[in-house]
């Protein structure tokens, strides 16, 4: 199984704008975008219990409280899951193995001819 694994290439000052680019980005669309729409929806409610109004960074401070307290509550179990959903047997992993070696084999008698 052979992997293919692309490089990144930054090439002088286009490159580095394109990064601060995508970094700037990113901090719009997970910190600044969640910070306004919290401060809008807590200003909106504020406007009708009479509690006092907020600020940008004030929005930025709930939307880490909302973020902390969805981790603490979700922290046992794993809402990022990789790999497949059956546990493998011992009768499996030695399949596996065994195609490796074969396969490394394989490749090391290729080599030598």
């Amino acid at each position: 199984m052979k992997r293919k694994f692309s490089v990144i290439q930054i090439n002088g000052l286009t490159g580095l704008l394109l990064i601060v680019f995508i970094i700037c980005c990113v901090v719009a669309g997970f910190i600044l975008f969640p910070s306004w729409c919290c401060m809008r929806a807590w200003n909106f409610i504020a406007s009708y219990i009479n509690m006092p109004i907020m600020q940008l960074y004030h929005g930025a401070m709930l939307w880490a409280i909302i973020c902390l307290m969805f981790f603490a509550l979700h922290k046992h179990t794993n809402f990022i899951r990789f790999g497949s959903a059956m546990p493998i047997n011992d009768e499996e992993v030695k399949n596996v193995l065994k195609s490796i070696h074969e396969d490394t084999d394989n490749i090391k008698i290729n080599k030598e001819n």
